[in-house]
């Protein structure tokens, strides 16, 4: 994974067990130009597999920066979809 990363990269991060998993054993490096970003929203997971724990995990490892999107993934009404967009 590591020698697919440049400099300047993003990095988009879901979640779930596997990527949690992923993101606990993977090695440390030192990637300061690059931005690991939260895909989807963040509400109803369980906590050590949210995806901002995710996030935040892998840019801790990477010695990135790490942005995550607090928002749900699904909204009831394209209205509140487009409010969150603006």
């Amino acid at each position: 994974f590591l020698e697919l990363v440049s400099k300047g990269d993003r990095i988009g991060v879901a979640w779930g067990r596997t990527v949690y998993t992923i993101a606990d054993i993977m090695s440390y490096a030192d990637l300061q130009d690059v931005t690991v970003v939260q895909l989807c929203g963040n509400l109803g997971a369980p906590y050590s597999y949210r995806p901002d724990q995710c996030t935040m995990e892998i840019a801790r490892r990477l010695n990135a920066k790490g942005l995550n999107f607090y928002a749900p993934l699904v909204l009831s009404t394209e209205e509140l979809a487009e409010g969150l967009r603006a």
